[in-house]
């Protein structure tokens, strides 16, 4: 039995594209210089319907007013920013959730957000019937001349 060790950039992981289940980002968005690029590679190395777990430093958190932990940069996120990203990427957010240490509920300023999110196996499309809206009458200059007309 041998153990091994993988290490590799985040930025070009040295998978195969639709090849891993899941993806776990525990705070790596934070300490990227590049977190799109970092959701792309989890998105390229996703099978369809696989899962994305990420946890993010809360905006609201005690860390609010700090820039670095130890000798580490690190920048803070919105969760709906990140959830955004996703969505543009073609994820179901499944779940979002605020962490906290101690036992009780959890509450607005957490430590730690956890965004649980799948990836779509198919793209939304728009539907050609529901997209042709009915713009109102008083907008349509034609159609308001007619009105008048028959009044």
């Amino acid at each position: 039995e041998s153990d091994s060790l993988l290490q590799a950039s985040p930025l070009t992981l040295p998978f195969i594209e639709k090849e891993m289940d899941a993806c776990l980002l525990a705070n790596t968005l934070n300490f990227a210089q590049d977190p799109h690029q970092i959701l792309r590679e989890a998105h390229r190395v996703l099978k369809d319907d696989g899962w994305i777990f990420i946890t993010l430093f809360n905006l609201m958190s005690p860390l609010l007013f700090k820039s670095k932990l130890g000798d580490f940069k690190f920048r803070q996120y919105a969760t709906w920013r990140v959830i955004d990203w996703l969505s543009l990427l073609n994820f179901d957010v499944i779940a979002e959730q605020r962490l906290s240490i101690k036992q009780e509920k959890s509450t607005l300023c957490s430590p730690l957000t956890v965004i649980i999110a799948q990836k779509r196996t198919y793209p939304l499309t728009l539907n050609p019937e529901k997209a042709r809206s009915k713009m109102p009458a008083f907008l349509e200059p034609a159609s308001a001349f007619k009105e008048i007309r028959t009044e």
